[in-house]
Order: structure tokens, then C-alpha cells, then sequence
């Protein structure tokens, strides 16, 4: 395969779209089992042409993720793991105990964002500029980007980069199904 950060420029949207709720659905079925990633980002998924036309996603480098129902964490609190770019502002906080399946939704809806404006929603100078303005700030509606994006794409994107975890998809599955409306 290659990495999606590379092969996205020659992606077309329906295709966009159809790699992240292929992730979406992988990611859901990773935390069944009580997984969480922390680290999704363009640079951890190389794509693989399918048989039948199309390309097929593959999420790589578990080296951050946790088991959810581990009782013991061995990652000290206050201790920021992940990209900032694409970590969910309670990761960007250190704040262990608030990490859960929302942040990974967050993290696909960060990528989304890329792969439809060609930037991440959060940039600076540094990596603690970027954390900070992943915790503060609000991303720039992704229509202001690239006028081009439909608004019920936008509209998924900005959900799954709620601040709040609470008014994200609660399941990477819940943003597969509408993904997947979308497309069909």
C-alpha cells in the first residue's frame, strides 16, 4: 500500500469519504473490543487498491492505544500523547481519563477535514501552539476552506471536532452510518 498522506491528492471526495468510513467501521470494531487507538492521522493509514475497484484502508501503529478496561494505566497523567494536529482536545489536556472512543471519532473527523480542505483543522508554529489552539480554539468552518465541500460533509466534520465529547458522534459506527447516507 501507500500512506494515505501521499495518495490523498489524487483521491477523489467519493473516495475521501469512503476510506474514512471504512476507518470508521475498523475503529468501531476496535473498540468492541476496548481499544483505543490515539493516534489516527493520514501518516498511520496506507490505502491498498481492492480486487474489485476501489481502495481499501488500513489503520497502522497501535503503539499508542489502550485497552479501555485496563484498571491500571501505565501513561503517567498530564502526559500528552499523540499528534497534536489530530488529538482530541482532552488527549492535548494529558487528561487520560476522558480518553475514549470520542476522541479516536475526533481524530477521523480531523483527517476528514484534511483530506477535504488539504489541511488539518489546527496548524501553528509549534507543537505547543498547536495544542493550545486545539484546546481554545474552534476550527475554521471546513466551507471557508474549500467552498466546494458539501455542507452535510462539513457538517459531519465539525461534529466530530466538537470540543465537547459529548456532542461528537458517541461511535465511530454513528459517523460510518452517515458517511455512508452520504455516499449512497
Amino acid at each position: 500500500g501507500e500512506p494515505l498522506h501521499t495518495a490523498q491528492q489524487r483521491l477523489l471526495v467519493p473516495q475521501k469519504l469512503q476510506i474514512i468510513k471504512d476507518l470508521a467501521e475498523a475503529l468501531h470494531a476496535a473498540h468492541l473490543q476496548g481499544v483505543i487507538h490515539r493516534d489516527i492521522k493520514p501518516a498511520n493509514v496506507m490505502v491498498e487498491p481492492r480486487p474489485a475497484g476501489g481502495l481499501r484502508p488500513v489503520l497502522m501503529d497501535f503503539g499508542l492505544a489502550r485497552d479501555s478496561s485496563a484498571t491500571e494505566h501505565l501513561t503517567e497523567t498530564g502526559m500528552v500523547m499523540g499528534t497534536p494536529a489530530y488529538m482530541a482536545p482532552e488527549q492535548a489536556q494529558g487528561d487520560h481519563s476522558h480518553t475514549d472512543v470520542r476522541s479516536d471519532v475526533y481524530g477521523l473527523g480531523a483527517m476528514l477535514y484534511e483530506l477535504m480542505c488539504g489541511q488539518p483543522p489546527f496548524d501553528g508554529q509549534s507543537t505547543v501552539q498547536v495544542l493550545i489552539t486545539v484546546m481554545n480554539d474552534e476550527p475554521v468552518p471546513l466551507r471557508r476552506r474549500n467552498p466546494a465541500v458539501p455542507i452535510d460533509i462539513e457538517t459531519i466534520a465539525m461534529k466530530c471536532l466538537s470540543k465537547e465529547p459529548q456532542r461528537r458522534y458517541q461511535t465511530a459506527l454513528a459517523l460510518a452510518q452517515d458517511l455512508g447516507c452520504f455516499l449512497t
